[in-house]
């Protein structure tokens, strides 16, 4: 279930391609119409799939480019003048290299992208919490809608673009369904802790929008009750949340937040196989670069996590408790 939203914002960007004629092609928008059927795509990924392509074919006009390599090497350098983080144009990458595969191998038109690598940015050492620091920073937010996507993150493991696309009809008691990067059938199931399933029912109850099955969990504040926040808002959000509430850890990223549920289920003792299930990993040698001792535990990996936070106590007050007793022993 993907809502109407990016279906409806993917049918007012593909009208750019109405009897356009680009890369040889007599009308660009019978050919993306073709390429739509023939995948299984989800509406959102078509949707960020449709703007990249209008902004690309925009900046070749406006440039006089033709799309080819040196012309996609220009643009992500220009995209790297206006401030545009690595990942972001990774993501460009991706889409574009999509469209221009299905020109090729359907005779269409030349390969572009032959020979344009990934773009690589930075590599910045990812940087976690420690279950104290979490409980921490889940005491200090006091913003309902805050907590919650904060708790999904760090408890669930979920992505930006997984918060982003969630919606009401999702959710099933203590499970729900969580679509992946892309496919409309790459969804997995995921358990939702009490404290997280607390938040998201108080969320439910003052939400400024809809509540139906097809309602987005969280929607933007700028924009009309049915746009849902975006998963770069998300992002923002978060680092905003991060920034007020926990200034003391510097570096920690909002998808930092999603490696310490990682890390914490890891530190648990939980087993690889169960953890790379749980981060919903294509191969489990992602997961690997997490590795620990290996337990099994019969209970969720997310309610482990919580547990984790929940009754994270401090050293210090630990140590006065054993002095105590020892005290005690001795005056007996």
């Amino acid at each position: 279930m993907d809502g109407d939203y990016y279906e409806k914002r993917y049918n007012r960007f593909i009208q750019h391609f109405d009897h356009v004629t680009w890369c040889g092609i007599g009308n660009v928008r019978v050919v993306i119409d073709m390429w739509k059927s023939e995948t299984n795509a989800s509406n959102s990924t078509w949707y960020h799939r449709i703007t990249e392509l209008v902004a690309f074919q925009r900046w070749c006009m406006d440039n006089g480019e033709t799309p080819r390599k040196q012309a996609v090497l220009n643009y992500y350098a220009e995209l790297r003048e206006r401030g545009c983080r690595g990942s972001s144009i990774r993501a460009v990458h991706i889409r574009l290299k999509a469209f221009f595969d299905y020109l090729y191998k359907n005779d269409l038109y030349i390969d572009a992208m032959h020979g344009v690598a990934v773009p690589t940015g930075e590599y910045r050492e990812k940087t976690c919490l420690n279950a104290g620091e979490v409980r921490t920073l889940l005491q200090r937010i006091t913003r309902i809608r805050d907590k919650a996507i904060v708790s999904l993150m760090v408890y669930c493991g979920l992505r930006c673009v997984e918060i982003s696309e969630m919606q009401w009809g999702d959710m099933d008691g203590d499970r729900m369904m969580v679509r992946g990067k892309g496919r409309k059938d790459k969804a997995a199931i995921i358990v939702l802790p009490i404290s997280v399933q607390n938040l998201l029912r108080e969320w439910k109850a003052a939400t400024p929008g809809g509540t139906d099955d097809a309602d987005f969990v969280f929607v933007s504040d700028c924009r009309r009750c049915s746009a849902p926040l975006s998963s770069v808002n998300v992002s923002k959000t978060v680092r905003y949340i991060l920034k007020c509430h926990l200034p003391e850890k510097k570096g920690i990223t909002p998808h930092g937040l999603r490696h310490t549920a990682i890390t914490l289920a890891v530190e648990a003792g939980l087993d690889i196989h169960r953890v790379s299930r749980f981060a919903r990993h294509k191969s489990i040698s992602t997961t690997s670069v997490y590795l620990h001792d290996n337990e099994k535990f019969t209970d969720p990996v997310e309610s482990h996590i919580e547990s984790m936070v929940e009754t994270q106590e401090k050293p210090q007050a630990i140590d006065a408790q054993i002095k105590q007793a020892l005290l005690k022993l001795l005056k007996s």
